[in-house]
């Protein structure tokens, strides 16, 4: 690492570790989406929690199409049901 122009001979430089955590609000209420992100500079920490909200957007994406597909399946079972008690 390289010194800074007004550093002394005698300072040492320190490497420094960024970490942010990402959060979301849902109702009022303040959830936790993971674990932290670190990274030895801002660029690297924004890299880092842009890959993680991805993550978490395509994970909620996935739960949703699932949620979706099954109250879609419901009903339709639904209906059905409906359809044969009206022929009967």
């Amino acid at each position: 690492m390289e010194d800074s122009p007004g550093q002394h001979e005698d300072e040492r430089a320190v490497p420094i570790t960024y970490r942010a955590e990402i959060f979301a609000e849902r109702g009022g209420e303040e959830v936790r989406l993971g674990a932290s992100v670190r990274g030895g500079s801002i660029r690297d920490l924004a890299q880092g929690l842009i890959a993680q909200a991805s993550d978490f957007e395509s994970e909620a994406k996935g739960k949703f199409d699932r949620a979706k597909s099954e109250r879609g399946k419901s009903q339709r079972a639904e209906l059905s049901g409906r359809r044969r008690r009206s022929w009967e």
